[in-house]
This record gives structure tokens, sequence and C-alpha cells, in this order.
């Protein structure tokens, strides 16, 4: 028996690559029938960061986002108000990144694809053969 995944954002693609990592089969049902870029600029804390670093994403992330030093802000006169360093600049074992949305989500759509059983339209894997792709791994990944 397989857990079922509702929703192929960022949440249910890390459960998925972290059941996969577990040994543990899933299926992830996503109602859009296409990935777009979607969202603005976030920030992957450390605690955060390792996680991904532990599902094997941190070369693909480190090439996708900016790897984020320090915060600083400025008043309208360009004023320093505030400095603050960030990541393994502030002491921390792991990075900090900055990164769109978007390629945050299709880092973790390719890494989700790459171990999935099957990727199709359907929950039962109906979808024609041109939509599915079999590999040797235990988690699928389907749109509605």
């Amino acid at each position: 028996m397989d857990i079922v995944i509702v929703g192929g954002g960022i949440g249910g693609l890390t459960l998925a690559l972290n059941l996969h990592h577990a040994g543990i089969g899933c299926r992830v049902y996503e109602q859009a029938s296409e990935i777009r870029a979607l969202g603005v600029g976030i920030n992957i804390l450390p605690h955060a960061s390792r996680e991904l670093a532990r599902l094997r994403l941190e070369s693909e992330l480190t090439r996708v986002s900016v790897l984020t030093r320090e915060a600083v802000f400025f008043n309208r006169f360009g004023q320093l108000i505030y400095r603050e360093p960030l990541g393994r600049d502030a002491g921390y074992d792991d990075p900090q990144y900055s990164i769109h949305r978007s390629e945050l989500h299709n880092v973790l759509f390719a890494a989700a694809r790459s171990v999935s059983a099957r990727i199709g339209s359907s929950p039962a894997g109906n979808a024609s053969a041109s939509r599915r792709m079999r590999a040797p791994r235990r988690c699928a990944f389907a749109t509605q």
C-alpha cells in the first residue's frame, strides 16, 4: 500500500522525496495539468537546506540559487539600518539560499520524477503511454 499525497507543491514533493528516501511507497496527485513558474523569491534557511542536502539536492540548489551570506537593510537615503550574517557566515553548519519559488519547485519536481515509478494523469495509472514513465523506484507522481 502506498501513501497518498494530495498536492505536488513544494511540501508535497519534499514529502514524497523523504518517503522515497525512507523506502516508503507513495503517490503524489496534483490538480494542475502543468508545472508553471509561480511565486516570488524565498529563503531556504539552514535547517531546511540541511534536509534538502540529505535528499541529495544540494548541488542542484547551489546551481540555481544564490548563497545568502548576510541581510542588510538601508533606509531610503542609503544609510545602514541593520546588518546580520546568515547561513554559514552566521555560524550554521549548513548554507542559506535565496531562490525563486519556481526554481525550488523545479528542482523538487525533477528529483521526484527521477525516483518515481509512474508519471501520469490519473490516480490509477491509466495515463497514455506518452505521459507514463517507468523506473525501478517506489514513488509515483500523477496529475489529474
